[in-house]
């Protein structure tokens, strides 16, 4: 016959169950057992006289003979004596309760004898009456010597008082000694009868407790299994049917330090660790296919950028020598023209040469960005290279006003381009304080690491939209206004950084929080870059 797991575990639940049952019931038999000869035994000695009955009966004898005067009363804090009449008053009360206390203890004592005679065991009440005789006798005589001396207790001799008092205390300490010197031949019995029925309070309190017991484990057992084996197992078997289901973001919650929870962990790190895998790929495929159209189209914009400068170029040098010629023309002439004219022209003449050197300017930059131009890659110091620039923007009149921080005081050396690395600081750094009003800071720091170099440049300028961040390394974007870029500088910076096998990101929190730029530059060649 198949048994599932489930099926097995509450096969062995039941022989769990059965065999606790058989084990309780013959416990229970074996206690009634022990318990009706226990009842037997303490029927024959419960009539028994006790001794520390005895005992108690002659120490309540002794209290009111403890006390020789009554207690003193305090005047101003000191004592004074009792008067006559307050002394008879005290004795005649001690005399009472002594009287009440003797009556009593021969009430008992006859009561003792009684129960003595009346044992039904015949051989018990023949042992424990040759035992108890003596000091049974003893105490019956130290009674009777107490009711011949209890009137002195109210003698009015004050000395015969205290003398006879005495006499009766140690009298009364006398019967307590032969008491409490009585063989526990009946004591140690009922400490038989008394600790055989504590054992069977005990058994039987064990038997039941231990039943009791063996079904609350037996139900825990039962949740123990469910709980820590049924509910792990189906939340295993669910978690990997909804991963096979392509329910990436599930994970199994095992609440536990056994196998199964190390088991879950495990399950958990492993769907993390292929999730992490196939959202990095995912990403990866991403960033490539954003390469890859970004390269697409560099290619395509520097073939455009090539034949659109190789083409303008000739007219603009044309353009220009035309207006230099002219210059040179028209100065001879100043003295036959109006002065007005003439300033007019020679304005117009510079305007054409100034415009035309802008638009050569541009087409160069074009002719860069499409050739890509390949350098000698060497040993190059980042800090040097950030200095000169600093100091050639140093000069640049539009950049007054704008504080910038850069204190790094040791060498940073990366194998690179050193005229394509000044390249990427300048643009960077121009870029940033472009950004910035008067009185803004430009913070540039570098961080050394043992593979890499990082350089941010950190400003509190007018910051980026989300739109602008996610375009802004593309070619022709620009942010600024119209004739105030070409949208090359950062997509040029972009591919220097790339071509040395870098990265560069921005961030910003949005307009106005500034934006922060972060070079990440290896500190030696790769293969790619030798290559």
């Amino acid at each position: 016959m198949y048994l599932n797991i489930r099926g097995k575990m509450a096969l062995g639940l039941i022989l769990v169950l059965l065999v606790s049952l058989i084990l309780f019931i013959g416990s229970v038999v074996g206690l009634f057992s022990y318990r009706g000869t226990v009842q037997k035994f303490d029927q024959a000695m419960n009539d028994s006289p006790r001794q520390e009955e005895l005992v108690n009966a002659l120490a309540q004898l002794a209290l009111p003979l403890m006390q020789d005067y009554p207690p003193f009363k305090y005047v101003n804090d000191k004592p004074v004596p009792p008067t006559d009449s307050e002394l008879n008053r005290f004795s005649e009360a001690q005399y009472g309760a002594f009287i009440r206390e003797h009556a009593r203890a021969e009430e008992f004592m006859l009561e003792f004898r009684t129960r003595i005679n009346h044992l039904r065991d015949r051989d018990v009440r023949s042992r424990i009456t040759q035992i108890l005789e003596d000091p049974v006798s003893d105490i019956e005589r130290g009674l009777e010597f107490l009711e011949m001396r209890a009137d002195y207790i109210v003698s009015p001799d004050r000395i015969e008082r205290l003398e006879v008092l005495d006499e009766m205390r140690r009298a009364v300490a006398t019967m307590a000694s032969r008491a409490v010197d009585i063989p526990p031949v009946t004591q140690e019995l009922n400490r038989e009868i008394y600790d055989a029925r504590q054992v069977h309070k005990t058994l039987s309190l064990v038997v039941y407790i231990s039943g009791a017991a063996s079904l609350i484990i037996f139900l825990l057992l039962i949740r123990y299994g469910y709980v820590s084996f049924f509910v792990p197992v189906h939340k295993l078997y669910e978690g990997a049917r909804r991963v096979a289901n392509e329910d990436f973001s599930y994970r199994v919650q095992i609440n536990s330090e056994d196998e199964m929870g190390e088991f879950a962990a495990a399950f958990n790190s492993m769907i993390d660790r292929f999730q992490d895998i196939k959202n990095d790929l995912d990403q990866q495929v991403m960033v490539r296919s954003k390469q890859l159209v970004r390269s697409e189209r560099l290619a395509g914009v520097g073939f455009l950028a090539a034949g659109v400068a190789h083409e303008i170029n000739n007219p603009l040098s044309a353009i220009v020598m035309a207006a230099e010629s002219l210059e040179e023309r028209i100065g001879p002439l100043e003295s036959h023209l109006d002065k007005g004219d003439y300033e007019v022209f020679a304005n117009y003449l510079k305007m054409i040469q100034r415009e035309a050197e802008r638009c050569r300017s541009i087409t160069g930059r074009l002719l860069d960005f499409a050739r890509g131009q390949e350098g000698v890659r060497q040993r190059v110091d980042v800090t040097s290279t950030i200095r000169e620039v600093l100091e050639m923007i140093s000069h640049l009149g539009k950049f007054k006003g704008r504080n910038i921080i850069f204190d790094y005081p040791h060498p940073c050396y990366l194998v690179a381009n050193g005229a394509e690395i000044k390249q990427v600081m300048l643009n960077l750094t121009a870029n940033a304080l472009e950004a910035m009003s008067d009185g803004g800071t430009l913070t540039i720091t570098i961080r050394e690491l043992s593979e890499q170099v990082e350089i941010a440049f950190r400003d509190d300028g007018a910051g980026m939209t989300q739109e602008v961040q996610d375009n802004l390394f593309e070619p022709f974007y620009t942010s600024k206004q119209a004739g105030q870029g070409t949208g090359l500088g950062l997509s040029i910076s972009n591919r220097i950084i790339d071509d040395h096998q870098g990265t560069i990101e921005a961030k910003s929190d949005g307009p106005g929080t500034g934006s922060t730029f972060l070079v990440k530059l290896p500190r030696k060649a790769t293969q790619q870059s030798a290559a």
